[in-house]
């Protein structure tokens, strides 16, 4: 054999389970009649594999397969490729899920979170996107974590290993186990939270893009909850920080000398527009904690400062990551779950009194909540 055929024969063993966690391996001179090789090539096979963390010398007793190698303990992690200047890496929800990945490598021994920078409007030439495949075909992984859509035929191939999907619309594309955000529990968290805050008259300010039947759905949660709401209240905002803009014309429009009748809360569930919104507030004489109350969406674990006087309702990545690698560890089991839900937390306002024991009524099917 040559030394690539002897390094995958040997991995091929660890990952199928013939040199379990914690075996010994054979010795050299059987290992060479096993492999046909010569002890040159055995040798480097195995500096290969114990480079690749599958193996590790217990000095005179021998060569040992570890207690935790790649394929039950390395997960994949798929980030927008930084190699492309386009939007969605200035996206703090990235940022967030890096700081939880190095949380959960620093506090969760023996998991590692691999990145993979992948350009989603790119094809499967991209070097991280062979990289992943090939890691993942040679068991140095445990499963992939896919938080950022990919087009379908870049999923299927990854789909053939452990897939946690956090973007629902492939699901019935590709098996994976997908990841769902529960929003409509956390627009009615933010409204309990506004609430308590002494607010009657509600505005939603959501991406444009957040799905139609799941709009109509947040809608409703702020009419049963704020019967002074008015439609016109609920808006759609540009994530694109190239058209903040029009979100400043939104706010403005909103809160104009000739309305009438104008909100005392405003549930902002974006966290990157979160700052051009309070601004544009400032420049309409209205302030986070004492003329307007406003509950803002926010990745944790945090990664910028937060703004004074301003509540935040959350998803906890580090949670989200956590939950991810239990279901990738139990992906062949029975204990399998093909969804996994995330709820959300609140943080409250630096500045403010802290609101304890908010009611959250969780809706009875979470899967109406998709984006």
């Amino acid at each position: 054999m040559i030394i690539n055929e002897v390094i995958d024969e040997l991995r091929s063993r660890i990952v199928r389970g013939e040199y379990a966690p914690g075996c010994q391996l054979e010795r050299r001179s059987e290992l060479l009649k096993q492999c046909g090789a010569s002890n040159v090539t055995v040798q480097r096979a195995i500096s290969q594999l114990r480079k690749e963390g599958f193996l590790e010398s217990r000095g005179s007793k021998g060569m040992y397969v570890v207690s935790n190698p790649p394929h039950t303990s390395r997960f994949a992690l798929v980030l927008p490729s930084r190699r492309q200047n386009g939007e969605e890496n200035n996206d703090p929800r990235w940022n967030a899920l890096e700081a939880a990945a190095t949380e959960i490598a620093q506090n969760v021994s023996p998991y590692r979170i691999e990145y993979y920078l992948i350009d989603c409007n790119s094809g499967s030439e991209q070097l991280d996107y062979q990289r992943l495949l090939n890691d993942l075909r040679q068991g140095r992984l445990a499963g992939t974590i896919l938080p950022v859509p990919l087009p379908c035929e870049l999923m299927e191939p990854l789909s053939h290993y452990p897939l946690i999907l956090q973007e629902p619309r492939y699901e019935n594309m590709v098996p994976a186990i997908t990841f769902l955000y529960d929003y409509t529990a956390m627009t009615e968290l933010a409204a309990d939270v506004l609430l308590k805050r002494g607010c009657r008259r509600i505005a939603l300010l959501i991406s444009s893009t957040t799905n139609a039947m799941l709009v109509a759905q947040l809608e409703r949660v702020l009419l049963r909850r704020s019967p002074e709401c008015r439609p016109e209240w609920f808006q759609g905002i540009s994530t694109d920080s190239r058209q903040m803009r029009w979100n400043s014309r939104i706010i403005k429009l909103m809160f104009s000398d000739n309305t009438a009748l104008v909100p005392d809360g405003i549930i902002v569930l974006n966290e990157k527009s979160t700052p051009d919104i309070i601004n544009a507030l400032n420049e309409m004489g209205y302030f986070p904690g004492e003329n307007i109350h406003v509950v803002a969406h926010r990745n944790l674990p945090f990664v910028t400062p937060r703004i004074k006087n301003i509540d935040y309702v959350a998803f906890n990545n580090s949670l989200m990551l956590r939950q991810s690698i239990e279901a990738i560890s139990k992906y062949h089991s029975a204990e399998q779950k093909s969804e996994l839900f995330v709820e959300p937390e609140y943080v409250p306002a630096l500045g403010l009194p802290a609101l304890k024991d908010i009611p959250v009524n969780i809706p009875k099917q979470p899967h109406s909540t998709r984006k």
